[in-house]
């Protein structure tokens, strides 16, 4: 394995730390789902702010989408989706669902 690969799987913020810190979540750890905030926030606000267009509709969008993720997260499987692609999902789905109520 090659070192960038290596840092991807197992670096900091990395598909693996991720993985495992979403997998700790689901099992109720605060702080894991902290850590997994910390290293994917970033994406879900770009995510949040390219689908509202506007600053304080993506804070709000962020906000919701992490609370269904949290909630959603004891039924995350690493087998069918990386963490950050379930995450996404999650906040195009909450987007959509927004957007259908307004």
């Amino acid at each position: 394995m090659d070192t960038i690969t290596e840092v991807r799987e197992t670096g900091s913020g990395g598909r693996a730390e991720q993985r495992r810190l979403l997998l700790a979540a689901g099992s109720g750890d605060t702080e894991a789902f902290a850590r997994f905030y910390d290293l994917t926030s970033t994406r879900v606000h770009e995510l949040s702010l390219l689908m509202t267009r506007d600053a304080d509709a993506a804070a709000s969008l962020t906000r919701s989408a992490y609370l269904e993720a949290w909630r959603s997260a004891p039924s995350y499987d690493p087998y069918r989706v990386g963490p950050l692609a379930w995450l996404l999902a999650i906040v195009h789905a909450t987007g959509r669902q927004a957007c259908a109520a307004a």
